[in-house]
């Protein structure tokens, strides 16, 4: 199965060719440990319908005025988007725990700190006001 992965990707009509072999071989290598018969059966069924979608892929010939491909909506399946999106909030949920909010760190600030932002703030806003008036003036 390996091989006819990175077989039939060698001649996948895609800009991003090189890219797809090695994420085929990252793949192979990190479910080569799989011990879960879930896990591995699922992943063998991805695979399979990779090599099924690439074969079409490969064989479609372009020379022709007319040709038509007839693709899976979901070849990956629902249960690999499950996992996905399992994962990704399991992550978000980590990472609010952690103290961080979306993967980065929040800032902790001194109430005098704060005060002295909201008062460069508040020139800030002041000088643009200012400067606003000003434009309006010359443009009367």
């Amino acid at each position: 199965m390996y091989k006819e992965c990175l077989t039939l990707v060698r001649s996948f009509p895609s800009i991003k060719r090189e890219e797809l072999f090695q994420d085929i071989r990252t793949e192979f290598r990190e479910k080569a440990s799989l011990d879960d018969p879930e896990k591995i059966a699922h992943a063998v069924e991805v695979a399979m319908r990779g090599i099924a979608t690439m074969r079409k892929y490969t064989g479609v010939e372009s020379k022709g005025a007319r040709w038509t491909l007839d693709l899976e909506q979901d070849p990956l399946g629902q249960a690999f988007h499950e996992q996905r999106r399992a994962e990704e909030e399991e992550a978000r949920q980590r990472a609010q725990a952690d103290g961080k909010a979306d993967g980065e760190p929040k800032e902790r600030l001194s109430l005098q700190e704060l005060q002295r932002r909201a008062d460069a703030l508040a020139a800030r806003e002041d000088a643009l006001r200012e400067a606003e008036g000003d434009v309006l003036r010359v443009t009367r």
